[in-house]
């Protein structure tokens, strides 16, 4: 029953998903990662303004996403990119096709954002304790090349929209 009313819930929940990451034999690591999977990563929090000019508007284009795919449960990540049009700022949401290539997917897709430790080296914070969008739209999508490209149903406030310049000079 749905409190204070004497009428009952019009969906029902079918399933629960717990995540774990697993090992290459399929098997859940608890509270730990093998130091390959780290070889290619750097921390943001890692990174100064120095280093990189553009760390705090990066950081806060990113999102950690999870989302549904064949009943089972994925991670993976993403960036806002800009549109072409100065007049508006739509949540476009890059990531990969081996990621998110259909729109049921796209509408399971539940993103966090900040999911950052505090400081270098420290622990990331609790899923729960950080801004949260769910849902998508599929805009388009590409095998070959490994991309998705979704409109976000919403974003929180304070995020940057990244965006690109072919041109060499803007490098």
């Amino acid at each position: 029953l749905v409190p204070g009313e004497n009428s009952t819930a019009d969906f029902v929940i079918d399933g629960v998903v717990e995540l774990f990451e697993l090992d290459s034999a399929g098997q859940p690591i608890l509270n730990q990662i093998e130091a390959s999977d780290l070889s290619c990563l750097e921390e943001s929090q890692c990174v100064t303004s120095s280093t990189y000019q553009w760390i705090d508007e990066t950081e806060a284009s990113v999102a950690h996403i999870q989302y549904m795919k064949d009943g089972s449960s994925y991670i993976c990540s993403g960036g806002l990119v800009n549109d072409t049009d100065e007049d508006t700022s739509i949540p476009y949401f890059l990531t990969a096709n081996h990621c998110i290539s259909t729109q049921s997917e796209a509408s399971s897709l539940e993103a966090f954002w900040d999911f950052k430790p505090s400081a270098c080296g420290g622990a990331a914070p609790n899923l729960g304790s950080v801004p949260r969008t769910s849902g998508s739209t599929l805009v388009v999508t590409g095998s070959g090349e490994d991309f998705t490209l979704l409109e976000l149903n919403s974003i929180p406030s304070g995020r940057w929209l990244m965006g690109w310049d072919s041109r060499l000079s803007a490098i």
